[in-house]
């Protein structure tokens, strides 16, 4: 299970490099891989921290139903989604968690 967390783990840090934005990049990695909070995330770039907010989120269009449009974990997930080595080891997981939770 480790293995596959490891290479899951991998696919979502390619993703990161080769898909997001330089500063999609940035604030993912200083968020999510330093686990810094989004204000120290903002402080270290000189912006607000609902600019990083954004960056990750993406931005809600009120005038048009509330829809959220951009941000890096939209891209992430929508990208992964599509990604065949994911869904396997998306699924290979769900089959360990069934056989762990049948014990």
């Amino acid at each position: 299970m480790k293995e596959l967390q490891d290479r899951l783990i991998a696919k979502i840090k390619e993703v990161i490099d080769t898909c997001l934005t330089e500063r999609q990049r940035e604030v993912m990695i200083r968020t999510y891989m330093e686990q810094r909070t989004q204000m120290e995330v903002a402080d270290m770039l000189g912006v607000c921290q609902t600019t990083v907010h954004k960056i990750i989120s993406g931005n809600i269009d009120y005038s048009n139903g509330g829809r959220r449009y951009g941000g890096a974990l939209k891209k992430i997930k929508k990208i992964c989604e599509s990604d065949q080595e994911v869904i396997g080891i998306l699924g290979r997981l769900e089959e360990i968690k069934g056989l762990l939770s049948e014990t």
